[in-house]
């Protein structure tokens, strides 16, 4: 299962066109409250107060057989307590965790069609707090920031349009553990920033009581017998300028 938080236009999230079958994000999509200090306490209605339930859980087919653990390795998770924990631990830490995804890199300015990876740096959300201190933040974000190799002469990578639902991976020892997923990007304002690129993610944690066996075997007994219209591979425009590689 892949899970995409992003545009649901097709054009505008190109890594759609590999899903079998799409589902509501219930869970997603589930209304975040907030009390916001008053003289009177105002409730306010942070995410999704105007957006409708969409179909942005997918599951993904592949054109090639694989071996599972082999070929292709799924992205494991803790449970229960022992997520909460490890969720702890990378913070405290500050671990140099993984992320992947669709969005653009900077200085380009076309959707690309391959999956690229940015190492994250986990910070304390209060760093990201003091930068754009206008913003609300809770503890299901996970703040981060880019790391720059200046020395090998590469340009730091950031997340953009097309990345909202892609997996931070952290390693626990040898093993690498799902911890979130990538909910935006925070522009820089500060010039002494400039090699610096702020991100915020979305803890699993915070969804630990509804990973149950019981919620994820109806993924599973989901119907999948929909028949999809998005293009053939072949007839998606694969260049930087979208022009089809003949």
């Amino acid at each position: 299962m892949s899970l995409w938080m992003g545009n649901v236009d097709i054009e505008n999230m190109p890594q759609r066109r590999f899903a079998r079958s799409f589902f509501p994000h219930r869970l997603c999509n589930a209304r975040e409250i907030h009390v916001l200090p008053a003289k009177d306490p105002v409730v306010f209605d942070y995410l999704f107060k105007n957006f409708p339930l969409v179909q942005d859980i997918a599951l993904v087919r592949t054109w090639e057989p694989f071996v599972l653990n082999q070929a292709v390795k799924l992205v494991p998770m803790k449970l229960g307590d022992d997520m909460l924990k490890f969720h702890r631990k990378v913070m405290k830490e500050m671990h140099a965790c993984l992320m992947t995804g669709f969005g653009q890199t900077e200085e380009k300015r076309w959707v690309p069609q391959f999956l690229r990876y940015n190492f994250r740096h986990i910070l304390c959300t209060t760093n990201c707090h003091e930068s754009h201190k206008s913003q609300i933040f809770s503890a299901c974000d996970i703040c981060s920031s880019s790391i720059a190799r200046p020395d090998k002469g590469i340009k730091i990578a950031k997340p953009a349009r097309g990345d909202s639902g892609s997996p931070l991976v952290c390693y626990d020892g040898e093993t690498q553990i799902l911890i979130g997923v990538h909910s935006r990007y925070q522009q820089p304002h500060d010039v002494k920033r400039v090699n610096a690129t702020n991100a915020i993610a979305t803890s699993v944690a915070c969804i630990r009581e509804s990973l149950t066996s019981e919620n994820l075997q109806s993924l599973r007994d989901a119907d999948n017998t929909v028949v999809k219209t998005w293009p053939r591979l072949d007839d998606i425009p694969m260049g930087p300028f979208q022009e089809n590689n003949e």
